[in-house]
């Protein structure tokens, strides 16, 4: 290639990812036609626990009259999961409905998954302004949660019938490192896994077990596999709504009203939701086979406290600086 079509190629490539942020900046500045806010998902379209989304895009186009839509561009495929923090941040697209676990730059965020608390006390107690802090450190807009229980979602599924929390030797997968801390606390190793890769592992025994919610164990079939499920729920979802900084600048104050109310209302209604999906999923996977674990009180009692107490410890050690502050809202009164 001469150097006159490098030229034109390396041009039309800038021009290309540029794109997005001239449109998005173009429909912010009071162009003819509703403000659109381009936004993508961590999860697939068909997937249960994006109800949050749609509810927020229902609502926001109801609460502003139509002013202000939610575009869903689409999940992975569009951007990448761990790309999606940067993506919002730079501009390429304005909203993200994604996992906090899965936002590097904004590390503290995974602490959400602790939190015992319901969303509404989030906002009240302080903990909300603690992320929109921190997510402004790294120049994002933290909005609020997307689907989640106001309790505990995740499960862990292993092969094999335990009557203690030990799993001494065997290799957990997981699509993040948030459970890393109890896995190895239990003498598990901790594998990271995406999830494509899931039942091959758990059927060839690459993996020994694996964390999630019982949705994506009902989404991804491992119920067809032998399986038992520890049958206790630990940690809270990490979905959470996140805006690029200028794009909720360039927004009008009524505009900013209505999609945090929108948000809001989304948050308290999603929940009850959420936890009775996760409900009839549990019932799905124990009447396919999977057979359920159940400890001792003291020895549940224990599953239970170490996993938000080593989490929340693995955190301070991680995040020298926002670690503590955030163990400090978090850790129960």
């Amino acid at each position: 290639m001469n150097r006159a079509k490098l030229v034109v190629v390396v041009g039309l490539l800038l021009a290309l990812i540029a794109l997005p942020v001239i449109a998005a900046c173009g429909r912010q500045a009071g162009a003819p036609g509703p403000v659109v806010l381009r936004t993508v998902t961590s999860l697939p379209e068909t997937s249960k626990s994006n109800m949050g989304l749609w509810m927020l895009r229902d609502k926001v186009k109801e609460m502003s009259n139509g002013e202000m839509v939610i575009e869903v561009l689409g999940g992975t495929e569009v951007i990448p999961l761990f790309d999606q923090g940067m993506a919002v941040k730079n501009g390429v697209v304005d909203m993200a409905q994604t996992f906090a676990t899965t936002t590097p730059l904004v590390p503290v965020a995974s602490t959400i998954v602790l939190s015992r608390m319901t969303a509404r006390e989030e906002r009240a107690g302080g903990y909300f302004d603690f992320l929109v802090d921190e997510y402004a450190k790294a120049g994002i807009r933290y909005l609020g949660r997307a689907a989640h229980s106001d309790g505990p979602i995740f499960n862990l599924i292993i092969n094999k019938q335990i009557d203690r929390p030990s799993i001494a030797g065997m290799k957990i997968g997981g699509i993040g490192p948030i459970s890393n801390a109890l896995i190895e606390a239990m003498g598990g190793v901790p594998v990271f896994m995406d999830f494509p890769e899931v039942y091959v592992a758990l059927e060839t025994g690459v993996a020994n077990g694996y964390w999630d919610t019982t949705n994506n164990f009902v989404a991804l079939k491992i119920f067809e596999l032998p399986l038992y499920m520890i049958d206790y729920r630990y940690y809270q979802a990490d979905n959470t709504f996140i805006i690029n900084p200028a794009v909720w600048d360039r927004l009008s104050q009524r505009h900013k009203d209505v999609l945090m109310n929108a948000i809001i209302e989304q948050e308290n209604e999603v929940a009850p939701l959420y936890r009775a999906e996760l409900d009839k999923n549990r019932q799905t996977v124990i009447d396919r086979g999977v057979k359920p674990i159940k400890f001792s009180s003291q020895d549940a009692e224990w599953f239970i406290e170490t996993a938000y107490r080593v989490e929340l410890e693995n955190q301070v050690k991680l995040n020298p600086q926002s670690g503590p502050r955030a163990k400090e809202l978090l850790t129960k009164k």
